[in-house]
């Protein structure tokens, strides 16, 4: 059985032969292929949705990391890290000078850092014109770490096990315990984060922080906004997504029985989030962009 990854998944190696084809469009998103070693495009718009063919980059790839903004990405291939545009219809991969490590974005994905063990190293300029801006301290003990750069690349967070740290080129400061999940707003040095059952925004990674939302969030696992940054869709313990209007504070529910949902993470459109990582078991997207919330599967094309 061939498998499937969303390109948000951790490393996995693999070896096969793709056949290229053209890029379909609309492009909802992409999922590494492990087996090809590849990316492949999600066709088509929610509720009719595909998964496509193979994007031909040149290289095989052992895992990429996409930017918010799809337009490239940072892959790895026998120990290089590569720079993968998809700008245009079939990609393009080339060596990149950058360190080799887990690849973290900023919103709007013209930042990169890169966390080696003991650093983040981050880079702004992405793609085009690659500069080295800071090196920050993250010596921070503990499994599955996470970390969030802003757009300007100022500012670093990082998340291991609860508790939350803001990063210095010297060192990280201890901000709090309880914490799930983070993530800078575009352009902007304020980071919203879920803790316990609140989704909170700190202005500038400090201070007290100020409460967005709390009704409806019972066992949040991770989140992930919408492209204008309105709405939160946050991943609940009981297999559902909680739709949040940061303005309003208005909330929806959406069931995800039957989606074996992973995480939650943005797709194409504004308010469409991908729920899983692994297509063996079926791609599945939450659509927030109508009147009511729905649950919709990624179909495999006839080339699958």
């Amino acid at each position: 059985m061939k498998r499937y990854l969303w390109i948000f998944a951790a490393p996995i190696l693999a070896g096969a032969q793709i056949a290229s084809v053209e890029l379909s469009a609309p492009t909802l998103g992409y999922v590494f292929d492990e087996q090809a070693k590849s990316l492949r495009t999600v066709d088509g718009v929610p509720g009719s949705a595909l998964l496509g063919g193979a994007v031909e980059i040149g290289v095989p790839l052992d895992w990429i990391a996409l930017a918010p903004n799809r337009r490239y990405g940072l892959g790895v291939r026998e120990g290089q890290m590569l720079l993968v545009r998809l700008d245009g219809g079939t990609g393009m991969a080339s060596p990149a000078d950058l360190p080799l490590g887990s690849v973290f974005f900023s919103p709007s994905g013209g930042t990169a850092a890169i966390y080696t063990g003991s650093r983040l190293e981050v880079y702004g300029g992405m793609p085009d014109n690659p500069n080295h801006l800071h090196s920050f301290a993250a010596e921070l003990t503990g499994e599955g770490k996470e970390f969030a750069i802003s757009d300007d690349g100022n500012a670093a967070a990082g998340l291991v096990g609860g508790e939350l740290w803001r990063l210095s080129e010297d060192g990280a400061e201890a901000l709090g315990t309880g914490f799930r999940a983070m993530t800078f707003l575009r352009h902007s040095q304020d980071l919203l984060v879920l803790e316990g059952g609140r989704l909170l925004l700190l202005r500038k990674a400090q201070g007290e922080p100020e409460e967005e939302a709390a009704e409806g969030i019972v066992k949040p696992l991770a989140f992930a906004l919408s492209a204008d940054e309105r709405t939160a869709a946050i991943l609940l313990e009981d297999n559902a997504l909680l739709f949040v209007d940061r303005e309003s504070h208005a909330t929806a529910r959406l069931d995800l029985t039957g989606s074996g949902a992973e995480g939650v993470w943005r797709a194409e459109g504004n308010a469409v989030f991908q729920l899983n990582r692994d297509a063996s078991a079926g791609i599945w997207l939450a659509d927030g962009d109508g009147a009511a919330p729905r649950l919709t599967a990624v179909l495999k094309g006839d080339n699958q």
